[in-house]
C-alpha cells in the first residue's frame, strides 16, 4: 500500500508555476538547473527568473501578481474562443436562410449554381490625408527607392514576404491564364468587397525595396526622381480613414504595375477558398455571394455584429 502510493507520487507530472499547466517532456528537461518548475512558455520562465532576484515575500507578491494577469488573459482568450464559436455558428444558420430565400425567389438559381462564398467588407469613410501621413508615405517611399538603387538588380535581395508574394503572384497569374473566368469572378467580389483586406497599408502600402527595385528593372529607363514623381503624383486628395494611404472609394489609387506584390497576390480566405475549388472549373456559371459589414481582420470582433448587408447571385460566363 505504502509502496503503491510513493509509486503514484512518482508518476505525477509536475505543473508550472506560474501558469498552472502540466509540464510535458520537453520542458522538464530545462528544469535540470533550477530549483522551481516552469515550461517553456517564455512569459512563465521571464516570471521565475526573478525568484532567486527577490526576497521571498517579493517573488510571491510578484508571482501573485504574474498569475492573475495571466489568468484574465486566460479568461479573456476563451472569451474570445467561444464569441467566435458562437458566432461562427450564427452566421452559418443566417447564411444558410438567406441561400433558401434566395433559391425560393429564384428557382433558376438551382441551376447552375456552383458556389458560395461569404465576403466581408472595406472600409468607406474619406477623408483628407493628414499632412504628417503623407510625409511619412513620401519619407517610406524615398528610402526604399534609394535602397533599391543601390542593387543591381532584384536577386540580391533577401527572399522575404516581398520575394514570396511575388513568386505567389506570378502562379496566380499562370492560373487566372488558364481560366480567366476565374480572375473575372475574383475582380468582382474584390470591387465588392472594396478593401477589405487594405486597412493594415497604413503609410507604406507594403511597398519595399523588392517592389521598387522589380520596377526599375522592368523600366531601365526611368530615373529614381521619376519613380518617386510617379508615386507622389498617385496620391489621392481623399482616402479612407484609418486604412492604407492608397486606398480610395474607387478602389487603390496606384495602378496595378506600381502596388505591391503583397497586395497584387492577396486575396482573403473565403476567396482563396472558392478560387480553389473552382480553379479546374472552365465555366464557372452561377454563384451566391453573401457581403458581410465587418473588415475580414474585425470580422469577430465582441463589440461589433457582423451582418449581413448584401446577397446575391452572380452569373460568370
Amino acid at each position: 500500500m505504502e509502496n503503491g502510493i510513493t509509486h503514484s507520487l512518482s508518476l505525477s507530472k509536475p505543473l508550472c508555476e506560474v501558469c498552472g499547466y502540466t509540464l510535458s517532456y520537453l520542458d522538464s528537461l530545462q528544469l535540470k538547473d533550477v530549483d522551481y518548475s516552469v515550461c517553456r512558455s517564455f512569459d512563465c520562465r521571464r516570471v521565475m527568473q526573478k525568484k532567486n532576484e527577490m526576497s521571498d515575500w517579493q517573488f510571491k507578491s510578484h508571482l501573485s501578481f504574474q498569475q492573475k494577469l495571466l489568468r484574465d488573459q486566460q479568461e479573456k482568450e476563451a472569451s474570445r474562443r467561444k464569441h467566435i464559436v458562437q458566432a461562427t455558428s450564427r452566421e452559418a444558420r443566417e447564411n444558410l436562410a438567406i441561400i433558401e430565400s434566395i433559391i425560393k425567389d429564384r428557382p433558376d438559381v438551382l441551376e447552375g449554381i456552383q458556389q458560395v462564398v461569404v465576403i466581408p467588407s472595406g472600409l468607406s469613410k474619406l477623408t483628407i490625408p493628414a499632412e504628417e501621413r503623407v510625409n511619412k508615405y513620401i519619407e517610406h517611399l524615398k528610402q526604399i527607392i534609394f535602397e533599391a538603387s543601390e542593387l543591381s538588380d532584384a536577386n540580391e535581395i533577401i527572399q522575404d514576404q516581398h520575394y514570396d508574394a511575388h513568386t505567389r503572384q506570378l502562379q496566380l497569374e499562370q492560373k487566372f491564364s488558364k481560366n480567366p473566368s476565374l480572375k473575372s469572378l475574383s475582380d468582382q467580389l474584390c470591387a465588392m468587397c472594396k478593401g477589405g483586406c487594405c486597412i493594415s497599408g497604413n503609410e507604406h502600402a507594403y511597398l519595399s525595396v523588392f517592389t521598387i527595385k522589380t520596377l526599375m528593372d522592368t523600366n531601365p529607363h526611368w530615373t529614381v526622381t521619376d519613380i518617386l514623381d510617379l508615386y507622389i503624383s498617385h496620391i489621392s486628395a481623399q482616402s479612407v480613414q484609418n486604412s492604407c494611404i492608397n486606398q480610395t472609394e474607387n478602389g487603390c489609387a496606384l495602378p496595378r504595375n506600381l502596388r505591391s506584390d503583397i497586395c497584387n497576390a492577396f486575396y482573403c480566405d473565403p476567396l482563396k477558398s472558392c478560387q480553389k475549388n473552382m480553379i479546374d472549373q472552365k465555366n464557372i456559371g452561377k454563384v451566391i455571394v453573401i457581403q458581410r459589414s465587418n473588415t475580414y481582420s474585425s470580422r469577430f470582433d465582441l463589440d461589433v455584429e457582423n451582418k449581413i448587408i448584401n446577397a446575391t447571385v452572380i452569373n460568370i460566363k
